[in-house]
């Protein structure tokens, strides 16, 4: 009579253990699926805030059903009890002489979501994260402790167990690493994003600034309107770092997600500051040029206006062709010099 007690409590046992494995098995496949099928972090902020928003539900979904993973544990480990006096004894591995033991297990637990077991569930096998050096990274990774039993001398429910508590801490890791990256790729997106607004709103003020383009009347105007240009250009190029870091973080963000949704849009705003940040540098450079070459016009003008009043008082010097012919004679020779001085001047 004990002995058939015995079986139909194993018998139940069995029943809800294996009714619970199997619902905790479709649930771990479904959020694997859907894991899995979540589209890359976005490099566009409204997709990213999306994105935030549809992972809570899945990070607390995994969160409560914790509570389910050990209540399977539970079950696979009361059964596990009952049928362990009738199975083989195991032997464990040492470097000693083998010897044939009773092993007594303790009941293997879910690993806490920071991947360290809870103080008061400790697995008997020393589980380690499915992501810890030298383990596999997929999905339904089977583990065993280095230092514990290997998997084949343990029994089928401690392998099950094992099976399920590596996949559930898989995907916690997985949900981690997502909500991490989430994160950190909201706020630097959030930074370019300002550096961006910054350095367009300053490219504005500088194209406000920029006087008429006009031909100076005068040297002082040429002179006025240059050092005006200058100030602008040195503006620029105290912004010149700001430009160079914003396009290597974004270049660099891009070069990581090249297929992201927003890559593009971003790629373009950047595309947009560094085009016009070039095209203002250069009219700045040119306007500067210009002013210089218009102050050595008027330099150029004056110089030979002064030039030529003198050549007119030198003429009028000579006075009329004389008689004399030894005067006549000072006249040509004056005349040729005035010659030469006028080809010398010539552009």
């Amino acid at each position: 009579l004990a002995q058939a007690l015995s079986v139909l409590q194993q018998h139940v046992q069995l029943m809800a253990y294996e009714k619970l494995r199997d619902q905790v098995l479709a649930w771990l496949q479904t959020i694997e699926t859907r894991v899995s099928r979540l589209e890359p972090v976005s490099v566009e902020m409204e997709t990213i805030k999306r994105q935030i928003d549809e992972l809570k539900p899945i990070l607390k979904e995994h969160r409560d059903y914790g509570m389910t993973i050990d209540k399977v544990m539970d079950l696979g480990n009361a059964y596990d009890a009952l049928i362990r006096p009738e199975s083989p004894t195991r032997r464990r591995s040492s470097v000693s002489p083998v010897k044939r033991t009773s092993v007594t297990a303790s009941p293997l637990r879910r690993t806490s979501q920071d991947g360290s077991p809870s103080p008061t569930k400790v697995s008997a096998f020393g589980l380690q994260s499915p992501v810890s050096p030298g383990g596999s990274s997929g999905f339904g990774s089977r583990r065993s402790s280095q230092d514990g039993f290997h998997l084949d001398e343990t029994t089928s429910v401690q392998q099950e167990l094992t099976e399920i508590n590596n996949r559930y801490t898989l995907v916690g890791t997985r949900l981690s690493d997502r909500q991490s990256e989430l994160e950190a790729v909201r706020e630097e997106l959030r930074k370019h994003l300002e550096h961006l607004r910054t350095l367009g709103q300053f490219l504005d003020k500088v194209q406000r600034s920029l006087p008429k383009e006009s031909v100076p009347n005068s040297k002082d105007d040429a002179d006025k309107t240059g050092k005006l240009i200058k100030g602008i250009l040195e503006d620029m190029y105290e912004k010149q770092s700001l430009l160079d870091s914003t396009r290597s973080g974004i270049s660099d963000l891009l070069k990581r997600k090249p297929s992201a949704a927003g890559a593009d849009n971003l790629h373009d705003e950047l595309t947009d500051i560094t085009s016009r940040w070039k095209s203002l540098n250069d009219i700045c450079k040119n306007r500067i040029q210009l002013m210089e070459d218009v102050k050595d016009f008027h330099d150029t003008h004056d110089s030979l206006t002064n030039w030529l009043a003198a050549k007119e008082r030198m003429m009028t010097v000579l006075g009329p062709i004389s008689s004399d012919s030894r005067m006549v004679q000072s006249q040509v020779q004056q005349v040729q010099v005035m010659r030469e001085e006028f080809r010398t001047q010539q552009p």
